[in-house]
């Protein structure tokens, strides 16, 4: 949900057999991504397994798993530094995104529109541009956020 400046190289591995190869693609956060591909440009897929990967820790309490293709990105981001006494300060981006609250509870602050509690099951969204930020009520809450177009920072 907050982005982290950086440029590093990114590390790639292949391994495969037959007519199909396989890609895992890392990066310093140790997330992953792995792609098979073909010679067949329509037989692309990717998948992230929660249990075989590594979250980007972007800061103490904080981390997250990242997965996309080339329009649309899908972040679990994991907090475990709460309960907050204040919000995170208000961010925004050019990217249209949509967040799930899969487990616990959030204040969501959204410019233009009142403070919304969040709990788990709940959804939210933010427009392009389009200023917002939570405050974490509960220890720890993963939210599920997608963005459009991706988020070309949070995989260099």
């Amino acid at each position: 949900m907050f982005s982290v400046q950086c440029s590093v190289a990114v590390e790639r591995f292949a391994f495969g057999k037959a007519d199909n190869s396989f890609q895992i693609v890392g990066c310093h956060w140790n997330c992953f991504a792995v792609k098979r591909f073909t010679n067949q440009k329509s037989k692309n897929m990717s998948v992230l397994k929660f249990n075989e990967s590594m979250p980007e820790i972007v800061r103490d309490g904080l981390e997250r798993r990242i997965i996309y293709t080339p329009d649309l990105m899908t972040v679990i981001v994991d907090f475990s530094d709460g309960p907050w006494a204040e919000a995170e300060p208000f961010h925004s981006h050019p990217h249209e995104q949509t967040s799930y609250v899969a487990s616990g509870e959030i204040m969501f602050y959204c410019e233009g529109e009142q403070e919304q509690y969040l709990q788990a099951g709940d959804m939210f969204s933010a427009a392009s541009n389009q200023k917002h930020t939570i405050r974490l009520l509960t220890p720890k809450a993963r939210l599920i956020d997608s963005f459009n177009p991706i988020r070309q920072e949070f995989i260099k």
